[in-house]
């Protein structure tokens, strides 16, 4: 019988402190805004870190605009390790840090599928990030699919109608509730209201998806 629960990122004490403590530091090389820092280790020792810088040709100033592009023209620190890494990476674990003047902040759920899907290609078995209630760590298989589901609600935000659900959960608070997440035909859960997001305007699931009650097995 199929487990009802879908496969949530789980919250864990965190990284080995010498592994943080390196993704802190590497971050601080960043001449970016938006300072990040990456470790990929396995086994507590450290395979390849990285951070991000935009490449050779454009210059990082720090300026407003800087950060507006560095999204998109910037290496991201994910990418920076992994290139770096080669088939190194496979089966190890990925921490990302964001950091405001050397501490870590929280950072937001999965959203760049640039990095997601080289991460998962290149093996990646666990991504650690860090939110306002902890470390939490994902699988390299669902990691790519939230970023999935962020880079679709970011399409579709400014022609699709926000849901209460939508409201509910935010882009920073990824879902912990069964309740907010559908079975869909591939057998896969995805995030409740991002399934579909034409029928998500509509507060309807989506096609062939079966959404799971909310009851006492919901796990937290």
């Amino acid at each position: 019988m199929t487990d009802a629960r879908p496969p949530l990122a789980e919250a864990l004490d965190g990284p080995p402190q010498h592994i943080v403590d390196l993704a802190v530091e590497v971050s601080g090389w960043s001449p970016c805004r938006s300072k990040r820092g990456v470790v990929i280790f396995s086994d507590g020792n450290v395979i390849i870190s990285g951070y991000n810088y935009k490449p050779r040709g454009f210059e990082c100033d720090g300026s407003e605009t800087c950060k507006a592009t560095c999204r998109s023209e910037a290496v991201h620190a994910e990418q920076q390790a992994l290139l770096s890494a080669g088939s190194r990476s496979h089966a190890s674990e990925m921490i990302h840090v964001k950091t405001v003047e050397g501490k870590i902040v929280a950072s937001g759920g999965p959203s760049c599928v640039e990095c997601s899907k080289l991460a998962l290609a290149a093996g990646i078995a666990w991504v650690w990030l860090y939110h306002e209630d902890g470390w939490r760590r994902y699988s390299g298989h669902e990691f790519h699919r939230l970023s999935l589901a962020e880079d679709a609600l970011v399409r579709a935000s400014s022609s699709v109608e926000t849901s209460p659900q939508l409201e509910r959960w935010g882009r920073n608070n990824p879902p912990h509730s069964a309740s907010e997440w559908i079975r869909m035909d591939d057998g896969y859960w995805t995030p409740w209201h991002l399934a579909d997001a034409a029928l998500r305007a509509a507060s309807s699931p989506a096609r062939g998806a079966t959404r799971p009650p909310d009851t006492s097995e919901n796990p937290r």
